[in-house]
């Protein structure tokens, strides 16, 4: 008996650590639940050939790969392993009373429990109830067999025949305890399966991440280094490199120590940074020359989030050598701008006087002798000759049409984005941007143009200095005009001085020549153009540049 018994059990288990094998080697994945149910067949068949062996067939252990193969399976593989407990059942016992007996019995009462077992809600149970809901059929089976060996004492299975001793309890605590380890070792295998398949999910999703912010970091306009607590670079983008002027390739620099990158002024700036954020200290914008160059950079820590300190650092440098440019150029139009109203305002009040004089001089002609007069022509000439001076320099203070050329307001927003990024991350602020979806071309001056936004920007920026803010550029496209609108969040500009904003000399802020929106002012409407400001003290101020497509065309 124990032989046979001890290859049931055999018979009954192996079949699963065989499936381990295989699901670990095999190299199509196909569904768990399949494969249970193919290996819970060839164990009821393995069963069915070791019992064989005797007169008569003991099918008890036979049960846990069908009960087994059918809760984890689903209904298609009960179908498969109850025809083939029932042919083996047959096939052995043939047509006898009590075979048949014990057939109908499992299929009357054990197989409807099964039924009503299998599906979703078994799969979601845990293992302790899953076990729960195995040993409450495996004790269904013990009932039938036990009704059977009553009604046929001398014909029923082998292992019930010494219930009453030692051996027949044996019996049936093997049989609870094979199905157990077996449901335990499933249960175990399924777990490091989800435990596999989630870390798998885990390393792709952080693979994609990883690339993306490798890519974003490669794209991005400002150059970006990453160096490790230990003081080696762990990454470097391109533009880095160019500023850099590093001879070596990203890979050549990976791994290899900060200080390495101090040969030029910008490296010697940034490992200077580096350096302090890897020591946790806060670092303000520093600015490199670089030959022709000026790069703003800046130091980050980064620190763990779970609190242990700083394990990294980062550089950020952009390339403002435009952008103080542009700045330089438009505090030089000021000055010009100044300089040009002075002049003017000069030689209109010269003007005036001398053409009292000539007046004076023309009687004086018309009542001098005739031999004097030549005398008077020749000075009333010199006069008019220098009215005509000027007046040439009058027409030269003015401020002439520009040549322009087709254009998209959008296209010089993009191109002066970087260096207005540059500037607002330097005072602590932000950008955003609200363009219309299309818009048309027109008739600009790009180098106007971009002194308008720019001196706009400027201001708002400065505006906000002392209330940390967001400054909005928007764009709109109507049917008869586009719009620029220009908007701060900063204190706001009283009502009293809304009507004097434009006036050259004028100004709200205290270090300002009051040009600026005076030659913004003379910008627009060189373009056929108008400004609108919009503000209340404490809600920041809106400008809206209106410029008409028709005088654009």
């Amino acid at each position: 008996m124990w032989k046979q018994t001890l290859l049931q059990m055999i018979a009954a288990a192996v079949p699963y650590f065989a499936f381990q094998v295989w699901h670990d080697r095999a190299a199509t994945r196909i569904s768990k639940p399949f494969y249970l149910a193919l290996f819970s067949i060839c164990s009821l068949i393995i069963g069915f050939v070791v019992c064989a062996s005797d007169n008569r067939l003991d099918m008890g252990f036979m049960f846990i790969p069908l009960f087994i193969g059918s809760l984890y399976g689903g209904y298609g593989a009960m179908a498969v392993l109850g025809s083939v407990y029932a042919a083996a059942r047959l096939l052995h016992d043939g047509l006898a009373a009590w075979s048949l007996l014990e057939l109908a019995g499992v299929t009357a009462l054990v197989m409807p429990l099964l039924f009503h077992w299998i599906g979703p809600e078994f799969q979601a149970m845990d293992r302790r109830r899953k076990q729960l809901v195995l040993f409450a059929l495996m004790t269904g089976v013990i009932f039938v067999h036990l009704t059977v060996f009553a009604l046929y004492p001398d014909e029923a299975g082998l292992s019930f025949r010494a219930l009453a001793d030692l051996q027949g309890w044996t019996y049936i605590f093997l049989y609870y305890a094979t199905a157990f380890v077996v449901v335990y070792l499933i249960e175990n295998y399924m777990d490091r399966l989800r435990l596999n398949e989630n870390l798998s999910q885990w390393m792709t999703q952080y693979r994609i991440e990883a690339q993306k912010l490798k890519q974003f970091v490669e794209e991005h306009p400002f150059g970006v280094i990453f160096a490790e607590r230990g003081g080696v670079i762990s990454h470097l983008n391109e533009r880095a490199r160019t500023m850099l002027r590093a001879g070596e390739t990203e890979d050549e620099l990976l791994g290899k120590p900060y200080s390495m990158l101090g040969g030029y002024a910008a490296g010697r700036v940034m490992t200077k940074l580096l350096e302090q954020a890897l020591a946790g200290h806060a670092s303000a914008t520093e600015y490199a020359r670089e030959q022709s160059k000026i790069y703003a950079c800046m130091g980050i820590s980064i620190r763990d989030p779970r609190g242990s300190g700083v394990i990294g650092a980062a550089v950020l440098a952009q390339d403002v050598t435009e952008l103080s440019l542009l700045q330089g150029e438009a505090e030089r139009m000021e000055r010009l701008s100044l300089v040009g109203q002075m002049a003017a305002s000069i030689t209109h009040e010269i003007r005036n006087p001398m053409a009292v004089i000539r007046g004076f001089i023309q009687l004086m002609r018309e009542r001098s002798p005739e031999n004097q007069r030549e005398y008077f022509r020749i000075v009333m000439d010199e006069l008019d000759r220098a009215n005509g001076i000027i007046n040439d320099f009058l027409s030269m203070a003015q401020t002439r049409l520009s040549e322009r050329s087709p254009a998209s307001l959008h296209d010089l927003i993009d191109d002066l984005l970087p260096l207005l990024m540059a500037d607002a991350n330097m005072r602590g602020l932000t950008i955003e941007l609200e363009l219309a979806d299309e818009m048309p071309l027109l008739l600009l001056n790009a180098k106007e143009i971009k002194q308008l936004i720019l001196n706009l920007c400027r201001n708002g920026l400065e505006a906000m200095e002392e209330r940390k803010g967001t400054l909005r550029i928007r764009t709109r496209a109507m049917p008869a005009h586009v719009e620029l609108q220009v908007a701060d969040d900063g204190h706001g500009i009283p009502r009293e001085r809304l009507e004097r904003l434009f006036e050259p000399f004028f100004t709200t802020k205290t270090q300002g020549t009051g040009l600026g929106l005076a030659m913004c002012l003379g910008i627009a409407e060189r373009h056929g153009g108008t400004i609108r400001v919009e503000s209340e003290p404490g809600a920041g101020t809106t400008f809206t540049v209106r410029f008409d497509r028709s005088a654009g065309g």
